[in-house]
C-alpha cells in the first residue's frame, strides 16, 4: 500500500507508521486505532511469545507489508529467519497447513477472516504485539495538510471501536 501511496496510485489508507514515507506522506498526529501482530503456527510448534522466540524460525509473511516496528528485527541477517513471502493471507495459511514453514506472521483481523472461511485444524496463535495504525494522506493530494487537520478532528469526534465492522475471534481460533 505504501508503494501505491508513494507513487500516487492512492490517496489515503489506515496503516502502521512506517519510516522512509514522510517524503510522500502525512501521518495522523495520533494512531486512528491498534490491531494485534500475531504469530499463528500448528499446536504441536512451540509458542512465540517474543521477537527473540522467532530467531532460527521458518516464517512465512505478506509482501506489502511492512509489519511496523518488527521489520529491522525480520531483516536482521543475524536472527537467521527463513522467511517465505506471499501475497495473500489465504495463501499464507494454506502454506502453514501444508508445512512449508511453522509459523505465520499476520494481523488479527486478516488472519480471523480466513480462518473463519477455511479453518486448519489444530492452529492456534500467539499475540506477538499491539501495532497502531494510523491515517496515512499522499501529501499531492489537494489541500492534504487541511484535509488531514480535518480527518483528525473528525476521528477525534468518533467512537471508532463501535463503527469498525471487525471480525471476531471463534471459538475455533485460539491462543
Amino acid at each position: 500500500m505504501f508503494k501505491h501511496l508513494e507513487e500516487g496510485d492512492a490517496d489515503f489508507a489506515f496503516l502502521v507508521k512506517a519510516p522512509g514515507f514522510d517524503e510522500c506522506c502525512l501521518f495522523s498526529k495520533k494512531p486512528f486505532t491498534s490491531t494485534e501482530l500475531r504469530v499463528y503456527h500448528k499446536q504441536s510448534k512451540r509458542p512465540i511469545k517474543t521477537e527473540q522466540d522467532l530467531i532460527g524460525q521458518s516464517l512465512i509473511t505478506l509482501r506489502g507489508y511492512s509489519y511496523g516496528p518488527l521489520k529491522p528485527f525480520l531483516n536482521h541477517a543475524e536472527n537467521r529467519l527463513t522467511l517465505s513471502p506471499t501475497a495473500t493471507h489465504e495463501s499464507a495459511f494454506a502454506m502453514l497447513e501444508r508445512g512449508r514453514a511453522d509459523y505465520v506472521l499476520n494481523y488479527k483481523h486478516p488472519s480471523i477472516e480466513v480462518l473463519l472461511k477455511q479453518p486448519i485444524e489444530d492452529v492456534v496463535f500467539s499475540p506477538l504485539r499491539e501495532i497502531k495504525l494510523y491515517m496515512v494522506l499522499n501529501k499531492r493530494y489537494p489541500n492534504a495538510k487541511q484535509v488531514m487537520a480535518e480527518l483528525e478532528r473528525a476521528m477525534s469526534e468518533l467512537d471508532v471501536d463501535a463503527i469498525m465492522d471487525l471480525p471476531k475471534d471463534s471459538a475455533q481460533i485460539k491462543p
